[in-house]
């Protein structure tokens, strides 16, 4: 809790398979993971899996995420609710394979756990394959506000399945 990773300018190739957060910070110290300041940080997925959030107190800022497979972000438990998460300022775009979304999420049913208190906002997102850019199932009190959600063949963002008290505000959709 209370760390910040802060990725160097250019291309981080993580290793095969999903990237996976797993830990959480705490109200008063959260993580931040975040690209540089200075010049864009890119996290290339390479086709070989998605970024994973599964822990809570999370703030994923300034960062490109490409190329996942399935996913490019998802955020979804594995065990614990996951809580209070901040994807914010980043561009996520150009999945590799699919079916799959920009940033899906989802509770774990068979855990009966559940993802609540998202705040999707101020991102560049696009290029999902068959499915919406922005794909919730289940999740409650999301914010998705001042996005530009383009240049998709499914929907823009949709919520389904149980989805509760989700505020879509101030988004700019183009070309889906």
């Amino acid at each position: 809790p209370g760390d910040t990773i802060e990725l160097a300018p250019g291309s981080h190739w993580p290793s095969p398979g999903d990237l996976v957060i797993g830990a959480s910070g705490t109200p008063e110290h959260w993580i931040r993971i975040r690209g540089s300041e200075a010049c864009r940080s890119v996290l290339d997925l390479g086709r070989r899996g998605e970024l994973r959030i599964e822990g809570s107190y999370l703030a994923i800022e300034n960062l490109d995420i490409v190329k996942g497979v399935g996913n490019n972000l998802h955020i979804a438990p594995s065990g614990a609710d996951v809580s209070h998460v901040v994807v914010r300022g980043c561009t996520i775009r150009d999945l590799a394979a699919g079916p799959g979304a920009a940033i899906k999420i989802n509770p774990n049913n068979a855990r009966g756990t559940g993802v609540r208190r998202l705040w999707i906002d101020g991102n560049d997102l696009s290029e999902s394959i068959e499915n919406a850019v922005v794909d919730g199932v289940g999740a409650s009190e999301v914010v998705v506000r001042g996005n530009f959600i383009h240049d998709n063949n499914g929907s823009g963002v949709f919520f389904k399945g149980g989805s509760s008290s989700i505020l879509i505000d101030g988004n700019v959709v183009a070309r889906i």
